[in-house]
């Protein structure tokens, strides 16, 4: 594996902003390591293998997908904050919807089908049968996957994508960000970060009281869910006040641990802002290129449901778990990769264009605005155009892809 260059940090003192090189990090390779975390939890249920291995009640897939919520509660603020709000949901959405929707269409058109040849010997009554293709499309299309099966496969009560229910909350993450970066006390101060995290948390720590007021699934979600953005945001508003070293790293990791054995389920969302200070500083140290210039992990989360259940349904699981974990993510490469290549970055260069007014701005005039953002970092941002669409990527942190 390429390995990559490093400038040298003082390990005792250097914080996440000088560590965290925004053109030069491993972020989006954790991203791949967290997918296919997923996978591996997925193939226990999926593979009718028994249950998942838990800790505190949650699987290393619902960790994994916390984990997620943490780095692009950093990204995304950081990208927020650096642009207005109609550049962001225009970039937001070219980089989430466009992949979203060819997977849909790829699950009506090729696993489905396949599955359901596979179950039936025959493709007739394939696009009748309830829910129908065009009824999973129809009712997936807003980001709710309120359906994962279609024609009545697959059989084993999983669905074809167990994996998309995820990005409808956190599409709703970006919108509070969104919201929030009005709010000057929010962009001026990481205490406002810190707050909304407390009381989410406490919301989440007091759940089943919150249960006797609303049963609504989404809210409850939110909740679960928000907490891992919002520590995200709060690490990219005091990554040039804290310590990012191998020791507060090691004290981060061992609280994401040491907190549910101790405290068990309920004080899980405890772990929020120690889990997201370790993943962006393992992105940080990690000489890792793989994933630096083509991230697959957006895909990789996209496909891997359906191709496990896929394998399923041709019986690969009955060969064991290792066998079908190999296989998963052996047979969601290709799909990743087709994603990222044909799909998701095409979107992401049409979220980059600018009106050719604004190609001529000097590159001092950049230079100079970049100047007067370190010196004063608790002014508000001064939006300036960038130079070039890589110029943009670097200021939305720069090998953000999600």
């Amino acid at each position: 594996m390429p390995i990559a260059r490093r400038r040298r940090q003082d390990p005792l003192s250097s914080t996440l902003g000088q560590r965290l090189d925004p053109r030069a990090n491993s972020l989006n390779f954790l991203r791949l390591l967290l997918a296919m975390t997923v996978i591996v939890s997925h193939a226990w249920p999926l593979g009718d293998l028994g249950d998942e291995p838990l800790l505190a009640g949650r699987s290393p897939g619902g960790f994994a997908v916390y984990g997620f919520f943490a780095l692009s509660g950093y990204l995304i603020t950081g990208s927020r904050l650096n642009s207005g709000l109609g550049d962001f949901l225009k970039r937001r959405l070219l980089r989430l919807y466009p992949a979203f929707v060819a997977c849909l269409v790829m699950t009506v058109a090729v696993f489905a089908p396949l599955g359901y040849l596979k179950l039936n010997g025959t493709l007739d009554g394939y696009a009748t049968t309830g829910t129908t293709p065009l009824d999973y499309l129809a009712s997936s299309l807003d980001l709710r996957m309120n359906g994962s099966h279609i024609a009545n496969t697959p059989t084993n009560g999983h669905g074809w994508t167990v994996t998309l229910w995820s990005l409808y909350y956190e599409f709703l993450c970006y919108l509070v960000v969104a919201g929030l970066a009005f709010w000057p006390a929010f962009r001026r101060s990481w205490r406002v970060s810190a707050g909304l995290l407390t009381l989410v948390s406490l919301a989440q720590i007091y759940e089943s009281t919150l249960r006797s007021y609303t049963g609504n699934a989404d809210l409850l979600h939110m909740v679960d869910l928000l907490p891992f953005f919002l520590a995200g945001a709060l690490a990219y508003q005091v990554r040039d006040r804290m310590a990012s070293t191998w020791w507060t790293a090691a004290l981060s990791a061992a609280l994401v641990v040491a907190v549910p054995l101790a405290l068990g389920a309920r004080f899980v969302v405890l772990t929020a802002f120690p889990m997201a200070w370790v993943l962006l500083w393992l992105g940080a140290v990690l000489p890792v290129r793989l994933g630096r210039k083509h991230d697959i992990s957006y895909g990789f989360y996209l496909y891997s449901g359906p191709v496990q259940a896929l394998l399923w349904v041709f019986g690969v699981a009955e060969h064991g778990l290792a066998v079908y974990v190999i296989l998963s993510i052996a047979g969601t490469v290709p799909f990743a990769a087709a994603s990222w290549f044909l799909v998701e970055r095409r979107a992401m260069r049409l979220g980059r264009r600018r009106p050719a007014s604004l190609a001529a701005v000097p590159p001092h005039t950049v230079a100079r605005a970049t100047a007067v953002r370190r010196a004063h970092p608790a002014v508000l941002p001064v939006v300036v155009p960038p130079r070039s669409p890589r110029d943009l990527a670097v200021i939305e942190t720069g090998v953000s892809r999600r």
